[in-house]
């Protein structure tokens, strides 16, 4: 319900100020260390413009942005040291719709070939279908 919540006041937002930001990084190792997405510089810059004052619509659309630019920074990041250049958008989180459709727009200007559900929905609801076809093709 609190993912619902935030969603929709992000909705009620006109504005397009500046998104906040994760800090991206990975330990030293090459390229199969795991990135470390660091979520302190957008858990400050929120707290601290609630703490302004600033509108809770304008706070829920800087997040989204911010999650929207980490989703976009973490692919880069994999297309560089994979090559791949295909994301599939899957996972409850994309529900959310305003991730989905900034997620979808930003992959696909930086360049990437965005998979998306269309008919089956990305959260549990698919898991349960999946499980379901793939027990219905081991019984054959």
């Amino acid at each position: 319900e609190a993912a619902m919540r935030l969603e929709n006041a992000a909705l009620d937002d006109n504005g397009r100020g500046r998104p906040y930001r994760f800090i991206l990084g990975a330990e030293p190792g090459g390229p199969e260390t795991p990135l470390i997405a660091d979520p302190s510089p957008v858990l400050a810059a929120a707290a601290a413009d609630v703490l302004g004052g600033a509108p809770a619509p304008a706070v829920a659309r800087r997040f989204h942005r911010a999650v929207t630019g980490l989703v976009r920074d973490v692919c880069a990041a994999a297309r560089q040291r994979t090559g791949i250049a295909t994301v599939a958008l899957t996972g409850g989180v994309f529900c959310n719709a305003l991730l989905t459709e900034g997620c979808s727009a930003g992959l696909e200007e930086d360049g990437f070939t965005v998979l998306r559900h269309r008919k089956v929905p990305p959260n549990d609801g698919g898991l349960a279908l999946g499980q379901l076809m793939v027990a219905a093709r081991t019984k054959e």
